[in-house]
């Protein structure tokens, strides 16, 4: 099971958006931040997610897994 996600530069805020660059995030890193940022909830693929916007004029979407995520898969 993986044990990072994916830190994705978006046009928006919501799932699904247009997607310009991503990278691997650590779910360590990721649930913690999670915590600062807002855990959100997609019911679809059962996969823990938050975003927020940057300086740098994107929204930044990161996917993870997380105990709840991974024990559903």
């Amino acid at each position: 099971m993986p044990f990072y996600g994916r830190h994705w530069l978006c046009d928006s805020d919501k799932p699904g958006a247009n997607a310009t660059y991503g990278t691997a995030i650590l779910m360590r890193q990721a649930v913690q931040d999670a915590q600062n940022y807002g855990r959100k909830w997609d019911s679809n693929s059962h996969t823990p997610w938050y975003v927020y916007y940057g300086s740098d004029g994107y929204y930044h979407q990161i996917w993870y897994n997380d105990s709840q995520s991974l024990a559903m898969k």
